[in-house]
């Protein structure tokens, strides 16, 4: 199924093609998680029924296993979303590969298995965007950086990829192993918005900021894009939200829902 984007001339909504990843004019479509609100969170389900419901992208979160490969997990214990126990980074990949990732959501999705990096990007469609988490903690090596960075040299997507994380100490390390690839700084909405502006001058280039939905305001839209960045919310799956966030001029909203935005983005083109 094609992508639903939106592009803004003389203030109307139509739909467009775009051509250089996630940063356009157009607002985009990611799914966070993939189509996490009917399948099983960052398993490939997830991610292909998230194309099917027309998503540009997905967010995902990415960690290493004990033998150095990158998963696609977003706890730090397995017990949540799966049937193992204890940590991903305690684990092989081949013990991971054992575990069941999918019934906790639906007896449909028994016998899905924690995917690699690798393998999403491999499935995914050629055109598909990746906004990649990374859940490092490490303070005094850069293994999983290191590792997202070579999957994605790999793979030849820099144009398609935006690395994000809370850690700046991790997004740091991402631009010093691979100035080509986006960064994008992920922000709670409990830490104070002013410490962003001490951060953006001093400590971390990046190309996107990414906020909370309910932080976001038309102001700030303004100021990041005369910045040079990019608004790429998360994660709003509520329809009249979906719409304000539109008109204010974001760059991408991460929803569990990408089936409710598709609709959203459609009703704005009328």
């Amino acid at each position: 199924m094609g992508c639903i984007e939106i592009s803004k001339t003389k203030n109307i909504m139509t739909y467009t093609k775009m051509s250089h990843g996630f940063f356009s004019d157009n607002v985009l479509n990611i799914a966070h998680r993939g189509a996490s609100y009917d399948a099983p969170e960052n398993t490939m389900p997830a991610f292909h029924l998230a194309a099917n419901m027309g998503a540009y992208g997905i967010e995902c979160d990415a960690q290493l296993t004990k033998d150095g490969e990158v998963v696609i997990f977003h706890d730090v214990y397995l017990n949540r979303t799966s049937t193992g126990t204890g940590k991903i980074a305690d684990n092989t990949l081949a013990e991971l590969r054992k575990l069941d990732a999918g019934s906790w959501k639906d007896s449909r999705f028994s016998h899905t298995s924690i995917p690699t990096l690798d393998e999403v990007f491999d499935e995914m469609p050629t055109h598909f965007l990746f906004n990649i988490e990374l859940k490092s903690f490490a303070i005094f090596n850069q293994k999983l950086e290191a590792a997202v960075a070579r999957l994605i040299d790999h793979h030849r997507i820099q144009d398609r990829v935006i690395v994000s994380s809370f850690n700046l100490l991790s997004l740091l390390k991402m631009r010093r192993i691979d100035p080509s690839i986006k960064l994008g700084l992920l922000w709670s909405p409990y830490v104070p918005l002013f410490l962003y502006d001490y951060l953006i001058r001093y400590v971390i280039s990046h190309e996107g900021f990414h906020p909370h939905w309910k932080s976001v305001t038309v102001e700030m839209v303004k100021q990041a894009r005369r910045h040079g960045r990019y608004i790429n919310v998360w994660t709003c799956d509520d329809s009249l939200a979906m719409q304000r966030l539109i008109k204010m001029g974001v760059a991408s909203i991460i929803t569990n829902r990408p089936n409710l935005l598709r609709e959203v983005l459609y009703s704005e083109t009328k």
